[in-house]
This record gives C-alpha cells, structure tokens and sequence, in this order.
C-alpha cells in the first residue's frame, strides 16, 4: 500500500513544534499568566514529560521573587502561591545573564533559600531547568521546570522551554499593560467625578 505524505509518523520535532502552537493558541484563547503556565504540562505531554513548572515573580526590592503559577503533578512539593525565594545562587546568575542554567539535583538548589529548604527532601534526584522570564524592556523572573528522577533535558526540549518562557514574558507584559490601563481608567473616572463635584459647589452658589 502507498503511503501519502500525510501517513508519516510524526517525529520529535512535529511534537515540540505542536506543542509550541498550542501554547500560543492558549495565549490567543486566554491570554492570562495563568492559562500559559497551567498548559505547559498538557501541552508538552507528548514530546517533553514535565513533573513541574513554577514561575517565580520578582519583587519590589528586586532582590526577592515570589511564586505566582504553577503546574505539576500531584507528588511534587506543595509549595504554596507566594512563596519566597531569594536572588541567590543559579537564580542570581538566570537573572543577570538572562541565559538558562541547568540544576541536576535541584534539592541542592533549594537548601539555599530558607521557605523552600523543607522541600529539598522530596525533590532529591530531580534535574531542573531554571529559564529567564524577561523581554527586551524588563526582567519579570524565572520559570523553573523539572522532570522526575532519571529523566532528561535533550537540547530540543531546552530550545522549547526558552520559547515558553518568553510566551509566559509577553503574558505577564500584557498583564501588567491591563492593569496600568485599568488604573488609569479607574483615576480618570475619580477625577472627573471629583471636577463634577466641584462644578456644581461653585455653580450653586
């Protein structure tokens, strides 16, 4: 029987490339920070097996970032929504080269910042990828991503999860660019409700 050329098994790469679409139709469906990050574990299923992604958000200070989002797999460490961390160690360093850095035991990592050390016991063995979280105008953080014990990052699956970070970048820019509009919005109408107030102080008297 002939094959078409629509019968080929789907490679590697296919998969990664879907994945990537998919990531950007969740942004175009939903486009919230947390749409992005709670599809990178579907999405990637078939071609990079996550067993957790945390996106940490820096703070004011820009010495602290605190966790915003996350998507993993029921076993991982519960670690809860604002949880701190500090721009120390590997964090640091993705934060001031704006270059992935890779973790093979990232319970070592985790020792270093004092809300996640009680952690480290259950994350022992798990290789992470810490990626930058930024644009061209502004530093927002670092996604961290790992896979369970006696898994790997391939240099493909490296490649996807840079151009994920940088969707979860132009996620958090957009909501950030909302909530400047809204606050704007919000003190026109208190402006105008305050000269209307005035007028008619003065026209009464």
């Amino acid at each position: 029987m002939r094959m078409t050329g629509n019968d080929r098994t789907p490679t590697p790469t296919d998969s990664r490339y879907r994945a990537l679409l998919d990531v950007s139709s969740a942004m175009v469906e939903q486009p919230t920070v947390k749409a992005v990050v709670h599809s990178f574990r579907r999405v990637l299923s078939s071609s990079c097996r996550l067993h957790g992604a945390h996106l940490y958000v820096l703070g004011n200070d820009g010495e602290s970032l605190y966790l915003l989002e996350f998507d993993r797999e029921a076993d991982a460490p519960a670690i809860k929504i604002g949880t701190k961390i500090l721009r120390v160690g590997e964090v640091a360093r993705v934060l001031e080269d704006l270059e992935p850095v890779f973790i093979p035991d990232v319970s070592q990592e985790m020792f270093k910042h004092p809300d996640l050390a009680s952690f480290a016991p259950e994350s022992v063995g798990r290789p992470t990828y810490v990626f930058p979280v930024s644009t061209s105008q502004q530093r927002y953080g670092i996604l961290v991503v790992t896979k369970d014990r006696g898994q790997e990052f391939v240099p493909e699956d490296v490649e996807l999860l840079r151009s994920l970070a940088s969707h979860v970048a132009v996620a958090l820019e957009c909501a950030l660019a909302r909530d400047s509009a809204e606050l704007y919005q919000r003190q026109v109408v208190k402006e105008r409700d305050r000269l209307s107030t005035l007028f008619l102080k003065y026209s009464c008297v």
